[in-house]
């Protein structure tokens, strides 16, 4: 009975222990802002950095209501920008406008905007008049706003050229091959009367022998008829 009792006590501790639940995801930044320009522009990063200086902290650290700031700049024909701004919280979607010759300066104007629709008090902790303002002071409420704009998709990635097969080396010839065209070569280097045959030599060289004998015949019959000749 004591270990039925330990059993069912055991059971039913089990089943009151609930498993430990998975951690949740982390949530998502109350401040979003998205920066969307030409090349000639400052880069996004270059824009928050600004815009989290006139907030004073990061957007990943602030609090309060939700707000997403999308901002994004064309380049216009006569050479000017042109940015359009849209602040998205619960109250509603806002849109501004503002154009100027100088794309870094709509950047800075854009960031301060931004700054005033997450903050209003911005503009009061600033402590003296910045061009940036006096450029921000232009905007422009659209009364009608523009649909958001998607995001961008990335640009895809350059496919890599395959690689260009390896050709094979040729096979070389044997060893023995190449010891019978060496040998080949040099006798043709060799004296043609060297590459006759064993016949042919032989009856050359006998010609040659009795050439010679004749030679030294005539030439002591020569000498013979002189010393004759002499003596008389």
């Amino acid at each position: 009975m004591g270990s039925l009792h330990i059993g069912v006590v055991a059971a039913l501790w089990a089943g009151a222990v609930e498993p430990a639940l998975a951690a949740p995801a982390s949530p998502r930044p109350v401040v979003e802002f998205r920066w969307d320009a030409p090349a000639s522009c400052p880069v996004e990063a270059e824009v928050v950095a600004e815009l989290e200086r006139l907030l004073g902290g990061p957007l990943a650290e602030r609090k309060g209501p939700r707000l997403t700031a999308i901002a994004r700049v064309r380049q216009e024909p006569g050479g000017g920008f042109d940015l359009r701004l849209w602040t998205v919280s619960d109250e509603g979607t806002l849109q501004r406008s503002l154009t100027h010759a100088q794309c870094d300066a709509l950047a800075r104007a854009g960031a301060l905007i931004a700054a005033m629709a997450i903050d209003p008090s911005v503009l009061e902790r600033m402590s003296e008049e910045t061009d940036a303002a006096e450029v921000a002071a232009e905007a422009k409420t659209v009364e009608d706003p523009e649909p958001l704009p998607e995001p961008e998709p990335p640009e895809p990635e350059p496919e890599l050229a395959p690689p260009e097969p390896v050709q094979p080396e040729p096979p070389r010839p044997p060893l023995e091959k190449k010891k019978e065209r060496r040998a080949r070569r040099r006798a043709s280097r060799c004296r043609p009367e060297l590459r006759r045959p064993a016949g042919r030599r032989g009856a050359a060289e006998a010609h040659a022998g009795a050439d010679l004998a004749a030679r030294a015949a005539r030439v002591r019959g020569r000498l013979r008829a002189a010393a004759t000749s002499a003596l008389r």
